[in-house]
């Protein structure tokens, strides 16, 4: 798990934040800006209201949001692309239970738009399974009891923090419980990072200039991997 505090400049972050709070500031109104959410319910799985954030934010903002994002892949991860990113809230009663997204990528990300620090709601936070609980066995210890703080890493959604994490964990979200207004509620850009079946790279070197090189490195470990009986 990687956390980026403070990933989007301050003005860009009040910007995102900043549009959604305009679109909900009148109740009663009946603007086309509130009609373009999907309450996504699942019996048992999921609960959440989204939106794909393209079409939400001034494009200005949204080309900014997803150069920061598409960057931080490029030059952290090595992952050439982002997928498309959504925006949720989550109010009383909205969660995500337990579940995998190994499809998105090799990473997810979550990018918290929520003033959680006067937060009016209890839950919320992203959980996400402890990798030794996948190999369970091999380290067990029966002289010793596990509580949930110990079988999951809970992140709390913090106002500009990005959240890294591998997709093929088990993870969820918190029941939410408190506010029913969206303005008060959990807020999170969310997706994932992918590598488009190539990694990224720079350098000094141009592609083709590093070729040749490659090649005479892996055709040794090609021939190997030839010989191999396959399971």
């Amino acid at each position: 798990i990687t956390l980026e505090d403070g990933f989007l400049t301050e003005q860009l972050a009040a910007n995102l934040r900043g549009t959604f709070d305009r679109k909900f500031a009148e109740p009663r109104s009946t603007g086309t800006d509130r009609f373009c959410w999907d309450y996504w319910h699942v019996p048992d799985q999921y609960t959440l209201v989204r939106t794909p954030a393209d079409a939400y934010f001034d494009e200005p903002d949204f080309a900014a949001l997803t150069e920061a994002l598409t960057d931080f892949g490029q030059r952290t991860l090595g992952c050439n692309a982002i997928t498309q990113p959504w925006l949720s809230y989550y109010v009383d009663g909205c969660e995500q239970r337990m579940h995998t997204d190994s499809w998105h990528g090799p990473f997810a990300y979550v990018l918290s738009l929520t003033p959680w620090e006067t937060r009016q709601f209890r839950g919320g936070e992203t959980f996400i399974l402890e990798p030794a609980l996948l190999d369970y066995w091999r380290g067990f210890d029966p002289t010793k009891g596990l509580e949930e703080s110990k079988l999951t890493r809970t992140v709390d959604p913090c106002f500009n923090r990005l959240t890294i994490f591998d997709p093929r964990l088990p993870h969820g979200v918190r029941e939410v419980r408190g506010t029913r207004d969206p303005r008060e509620a959990r807020l999170v850009l969310h997706g994932g990072v992918t590598d488009l079946g190539t990694p990224f790279f720079e350098g000094g070197l141009k592609e083709e200039q590093a070729t040749d090189t490659l090649n005479d490195a892996l055709e040794p470990l090609y021939e190997q991997l030839g010989q191999c009986e396959r399971c």
